[in-house]
């Protein structure tokens, strides 16, 4: 229904359709940001380039992909299969532990460690003591103390 139009008008439609808040939300985000990850789905960017456009769409949006073109079967189910696993080891304790004050920032850090797990830049397939050594080191390397 919303296929071919822009975004401005994807919104007043969702808005005047009978849908719950979260179900405009996933409309409006798929909408906004899957012609990014069709492009870079069809000019065969980096893995870790699509991972990234994969996290701003919500799950009916990456289904829709699935759907929509069987060749990229596999990228998905490897990105389901990292992001199923991505979730932090290292926790605020952890940090507190490093030297950051609680607030945001562990939010922030917690976060780019998620991302950067479902890039492959830090791994998920060893045991829990050798990524948390792995993330720590990430986050004395990649943020600084207030």
């Amino acid at each position: 229904m919303i296929k071919n139009l822009n975004y401005m008008q994807s919104e007043d439609v969702a808005r005047r359709m009978v849908l719950t808040r979260e179900e405009r939300k996933v409309i409006l985000e798929t909408k906004k940001h899957l012609p990014k990850v069709l492009q870079a789905l069809r000019k065969n960017y980096p893995l870790d380039y699509i991972y990234r456009y994969f996290t701003l769409l919500p799950e009916q949006g990456i289904i829709h992909l699935e759907v929509s073109n069987p060749r990229w079967e596999n990228i998905i189910a490897t990105f389901h299969r990292r992001k199923n696993k991505a979730r932090a080891v290292i926790n605020g304790e952890n940090l507190k532990k490093l030297g950051f004050k609680p607030g945001p920032i562990y939010k922030k850090i917690l976060e780019r460690i998620y991302q950067e797990k479902i890039v492959g830049n830090l791994p998920i397939n060893l045991p829990k003591k050798k990524i948390k050594e792995k993330e720590i080191k990430f986050v004395t390397k990649h943020f600084a103390l207030a």
